[in-house]
């Protein structure tokens, strides 16, 4: 089966920057052993409550790290929707 892309809902806007940076750490890790086409993108996702939710999206490259973390896998995301947070 071929490696799709991968989603992570980080929480809410106050509470994810720390998650962001811990990912962010270990993506660029795997980029300087030489993982081709490695990324994690973010974006911010309103709900009817106070804060929105951030959710994390994973290239197929990263698919290893992804399902080690218990992300779902998704569809590919529209990259323009989204921040990069590593690679890209």
């Amino acid at each position: 089966m071929k490696a799709g892309w991968y989603r992570l809902e980080l929480g809410d806007a106050l509470s994810a920057p720390g998650e962001i940076a811990l990912l962010a750490a270990q993506c660029q890790a795997l980029r300087l052993t030489g993982q081709a086409g490695a990324a994690i993108y973010t974006r911010q996702c309103g709900t009817a409550g106070l804060h929105c939710r951030v959710e994390a999206y994973f290239s197929p490259a990263l698919a290893e790290l992804a399902r080690k973390l218990g992300t779902l896998p998704c569809r590919a995301p529209a990259l323009a929707e989204l921040a990069c947070i590593c690679g890209g």
